[in-house]
């Protein structure tokens, strides 16, 4: 066996070893992000990236949103109950797949970044004849540094393609069988990124039975008290007060959405609320109206609110901030270049 098949064979036995650690149902969180260092170190390593080079700092803008510079989609991984929570979510949804007889798995994976974090461990369970992944990113410097970590892992057979496109507007070719779409695109309260275009555009391009990934991203407007942590020393009383379901972002929801599009003269917008009456609801210490973001990766693997950089609030408004006879809010996400909320308070 040859030096650099040793070495290949070393880092997909750590890989392997420290994915059973992620997938233990018992959560320790000293061992989880340990492992998660050590996943970090292994592909730093065989992609060769420097993380203080700058030019892997810079964001790619389209015209709904960004795609993160490399360096930025490479650090995802240090968010350790993001990382553990959808590799643990994946898992599950192959073996789903799995049990249905399908071979090889399909997985389209949107934005995979430099890395390909999240399906890597997929590789320790499964034969390249069992699973076959096709990568879609748009950076081209990412690009470059995950085909050395493919290369220098040596799990080139595992990859079906990797097409340099932009998954908000790629049509998949036909026939393009999918049994996984995967896309982590996206940060709190889903501003910035592109995970809403993306998932709009590849989802209606499924067929039915493909599992999509995640599997619903669901958004609360609350009210927040910023001071909690200083003032509530027994925790008797909560951070948050909910008020309203903003968004389900799911396949249902992608499925009603793209069925209006023949008749919405904005495609761009999204109404979410309308007239809702928060002046009422104001009380005590509560000082914030924020944007709650809590996701369900797939069946029972979710990520909590404030659990993951993900999920921390987005703070819409500043409740000390408004005028008197200001009353009712409506909300709508917009995806016009920096994909976020507008309000108008009246």
């Amino acid at each position: 066996m040859k030096v650099k098949d040793v070495k290949q064979k070393e880092y997909l036995q750590r890989i392997k070893l420290l994915t059973m650690k992620l997938l233990d149902d018992k959560l320790d969180f000293l061992i989880t992000k340990s492992a998660i260092e050590e996943y970090k170190s292994i592909l730093l390593e065989v992609s060769q990236l420097d993380l203080n080079c700058k030019s892997g700092q810079d964001d790619i803008q389209f015209e709904n949103g960004i795609a993160l510079g490399t360096n930025w989609a490479a650090l995802c991984i240090s968010d350790i109950m993001r990382t553990r929570n959808f590799i643990r979510g994946i898992v599950k949804a192959a073996k789903k797949i799995e049990k249905a007889g399908k071979r090889p798995i399909r997985i389209l994976y949107a934005g995979s970044g430099p890395f390909a974090t999240l399906v890597l461990p997929l590789i320790a369970q499964y034969s390249s004849e069992e699973l076959q992944i096709i990568i879609m990113e748009t950076n081209p410097k990412s690009i470059q540094y995950l085909q050395l970590v493919i290369s220098n892992l040596g799990i080139e057979n595992y990859f079906e393609k990797i097409l340099k496109e932009d998954a908000s507007k790629y049509k998949l070719k036909s026939p393009e069988k999918i049994d996984m779409l995967i896309s982590e695109t996206m940060q709190h309260g889903l501003v910035k990124e592109q995970q809403v275009p993306i998932m709009l555009n590849l989802v209606r391009q499924l067929e039915s039975e493909a599992i999509v990934i995640p599997e619903r991203i669901s958004l609360e407007l609350a009210f927040m008290n910023s001071r909690a942590q200083l003032i509530f020393e027994n925790r008797s009383k909560e951070k948050y007060k909910v008020l309203s379901s903003l968004w389900n972002f799911d396949r249902n929801y992608i499925d009603h959405f793209n069925s209006l599009q023949k008749e919405a003269s904005n495609e761009n917008e999204i109404e979410l609320i309308e007239n809702l009456d928060v002046r009422s609801e104001m009380e005590g210490a509560y000082d914030k109206l924020v944007v709650l973001t809590s996701i369900q990766v797939y069946k029972d693997e979710w990520i909590d609110i404030d659990s993951s950089s993900l999920t921390i609030p987005k703070v819409l408004l500043d409740l000390e901030g408004m005028k008197e006879g200001e009353k009712e809010i409506s909300i709508k996400y917009t995806m016009n270049g920096n994909p976020n909320f507008e309000y108008e308070l009246k």
